[in-house]
């Protein structure tokens, strides 16, 4: 049996890095306690009367319900193996996170269209102003407070976070980049000229 585990707030790292708390919030998981893990722990191991036990337990994920609202930073959503909370998470109307997250990728892949190839200042501002709204919402901050013209890092992108805009950026722009490359000391408008560069060669 597999047990994904969802942050723990009384052991490990985000219980010694609190801040952390709501940034994973901010993606829709949800924390555990010790006691909880020690349960999932002795169901997987009893010998019971029950022939039945799950290959694998998920913990700390809920789907979205059709009210909800996607906006991207609850990125396990639009990857295959969940698929099964997306379609859980759509509700008698059949819209749920598939729409939510698909409106923001087509909206960027459209401005981008609209300013045409070879109008690469044009699609730099575009990026730039989308790279400013994904750091705002990962980070919970007003855009507003944002200056382009600052690397990622000077608002606080670790590791963790830098992870999260390579996958959007993937997501959005179908460019590989890597996590070095968002965490560098460069200017966020001079790296959205770098990944409309990189996507005109795609």
């Amino acid at each position: 049996m597999t047990i994904n585990v969802s942050y723990l707030t009384s052991v490990g790292f985000v219980a010694e890095h609190y801040q952390y708390v709501n940034y994973f919030r901010a993606m829709g998981l949800h924390a555990m306690q010790t006691r909880d893990l020690h349960s999932l722990l002795s169901i997987a191991i009893q010998d019971d009367a029950t022939d039945y036990h799950p290959g694998q337990i998920i913990c700390g994920l809920t789907p979205l319900s059709s009210s909800d609202q996607d906006d991207g930073r609850r990125y396990w959503m639009h990857e295959d193996r969940f698929i099964a909370l997306r379609n859980t998470g759509k509700g008698a109307s059949g819209e749920g996170a598939d729409k939510g997250g698909s409106s923001s990728a087509v909206s960027l892949a459209e401005e981008l269209r609209r300013c045409g190839a070879d109008n690469a200042a044009a699609a730099t501002d575009i990026v730039t102003a989308a790279l400013v709204q994904r750091l705002a919402r990962l980070m919970m901050m007003p855009a507003e407070d944002i200056d382009p013209g600052r690397p990622l890092n000077a608002y606080g992108v670790d590791s963790l976070v830098a992870v999260e805009v390579r996958n959007w950026i993937k997501r959005e722009m179908a460019v590989d980049v890597s996590v070095f490359e968002v965490m560098a000391s460069v200017p966020m408008h001079r790296l959205a000229s770098g990944l409309v560069g990189k996507r005109g060669k795609n």
